[in-house]
This record gives structure tokens, sequence and C-alpha cells, in this order.
């Protein structure tokens, strides 16, 4: 088990730093029989013992409920009680520990966690895992195979998150074919600058994605965190491919273009009178005289 969140710092907007359990300030009240509660529990906890943390799943999410509800009666607001991160401070556990154990005891009843994981002979490491997948026969139909496959809790959580059904695409309306060059190129030119602009952005000075995510506390990521960073990664590499190869095809007719240009310049000095007739024309037809 991941110790040490107890000495966890935190930078300030100012840029200073400043330790958590003093910017959270003292443990409430309410909260101080949970903990009591809690730290033989978590004293005697091993690694994988899933058992156990299936159990202290089952008491937060009854305590947090009593504590919640017994705030509302009394007309507080649990806004910024930050349970997980207080209790964490307290008993020197990472937050998402915490909330892991909530997410199994939503997950699973007792008989059901009996029943399929302790019983099955799985880890806290795959309970955690199958906690997250919402639906019930999904999940059980992922217990069986654990079992038969023997499979890790690695090779679980990437099952987990190679078989996730893709999202329907929403209501919008898809990317039209424009009707006519200039439209083409106005939407390439405003669509590759807010692009850009996300880019730079993202991985800029002020913020930087790659680093955000260096600094992340350990037990804050989870497969579909993971899965996410890796699709934006493989859409960002598609992306390069694509981005190269279009860029150069669009150069390439830069030159087409000077030398329709030239002509036409060429033209209007040779016969500036059928250039203005034919200019006449075209706009009584309708017929744009530049396409960009």
């Amino acid at each position: 088990m991941i110790k040490g969140y107890s000495k966890t710092r935190v930078k300030l907007t100012n840029g200073q730093e400043m330790p958590l359990s003093q910017l959270l300030g003292p443990l409430p009240e309410e909260l101080k029989p949970l903990a009591e509660e809690l730290k033989p529990r978590f004293a005697k906890l091993t690694r994988e013992n899933a058992q156990g943390h299936h159990e202290i799943g089952h008491i937060l999410r009854q305590e947090i409920g009593r504590i919640e509800a017994e705030s509302r009666a009394q007309g507080r607001s649990t806004y910024g009680l930050k349970v997980f991160d207080r209790l964490g401070i307290e008993m020197d556990i990472r937050p998402r520990i915490l909330r892991d154990c909530v997410q199994a005891a939503d997950a699973f009843s007792p008989q059901e966690f009996q029943s399929q994981i302790v019983d099955r002979g799985l880890t806290w490491s795959h309970a955690r895992l199958l906690a997250v997948v919402a639906d019930a026969k999904t999940r059980q139909s992922l217990v069986e195979k654990t079992v038969v496959d023997g499979l890790s809790a690695d090779e679980l959580g990437h099952l987990i998150v190679n078989d996730k059904p893709k999202k329907p695409r929403g209501p919008g309306r898809g990317v039209a074919t424009p009707r006519n060059l200039r439209e083409a190129i106005d939407r390439l030119r405003s669509g590759s600058k807010a692009f850009r602009n996300i880019l730079d952005v993202l991985f800029g000075e002020a913020f930087d994605l790659p680093t955000a995510i260096q600094n992340l506390p350990p037990d804050a990521f989870t497969q579909q965190c993971r899965a996410a960073v890796a699709e934006c990664a493989d859409h960002l590499a598609a992306l390069e491919q694509i981005v190269q190869t279009a860029g150069q095809r669009l150069k390439a007719k830069l030159e087409h273009i000077d030398i329709c240009i030239a002509a036409q310049t060429e033209q209007t000095k040779t016969n500036p009178t059928e250039e203005k007739e034919t200019n006449n024309r075209n706009k009584v037809c309708g017929v744009p005289t530049s396409a960009c």
C-alpha cells in the first residue's frame, strides 16, 4: 500500500508550496469516528486483501452517506468537506485507495463480492478493475474469463479497456462536403488555426500536458486515464501523417496558382477591354471573378 500521502505538498497560485494537511486544516469532528474505525482495519490490511478492501468500502459508503444526510438536515453544506483527502491525510492513505474501496462497494453487494471475487480466488487488483465495469452481466462475464484463463490484473485491465464499446456519434451533424473552393479554404484556414491554438495551450509554457501527467500523484491514474492518453497520442500520430501529406500537396499547387495569376496579369496588359467585358458577364451570370 502506498504511504506518504500525509506529507503531500501543493503548489499555490503564487508559486509557493504548502503542506496539504495545513491547507485542509484539522480533521472535522464528524469524520473523527470514521477515521478511528478505519485506522485498525488499514493497519492489518495487505495490498491484495480483497475482502478487507471491500469491507472498508462498505463502511465508507454507509458513513459518508450518513454524514452528508446529517449535514443537509442541519442546513450545512457538504461542499468542501473533502472526505477522501482529509481521511487520507489523517491515516496516511492515498485517497485513490479509499475511492476504489467505495466503488467496489457500489458495484458488489457483500454476497456478490464473496461469490464472485473471494470464492473465485481473485485479488483486490482484479476487484478494483472489475468495479469500474458498470454492467453487471459484463462484469460477471469478465470474472468468468479471468478465472478460466488465469488472467493477471494487468491482462484484465487491458481486456476491459479494449472491449469497451465505442461511444455512438452524438446528435450533431457530420462534416459536410464544401460547396466550392472558397468554402473549403475558409474552413481549412479557420479549423487549422483553431487546432494550432489548442495545441499551443495544451503544450505551452503556462500549461504542458506531459508535465501535468508527470506531476500527478501515482494513485490518481486509472486504466481509463491511460486509454484516453493513448487514444490522444494515436490521433496526434495519425494527424501528423495526414497534415504532412496535405501540406505538401497544397504547397505543390502554389506554383500552379502563381502561373495562373501571372497569365491573368499578362492578359490584362494585352487586352484590358476583353478582360473587363468577361468580368461583367461573370457578374451578371452570378459567377465569381475570383475563387478565393
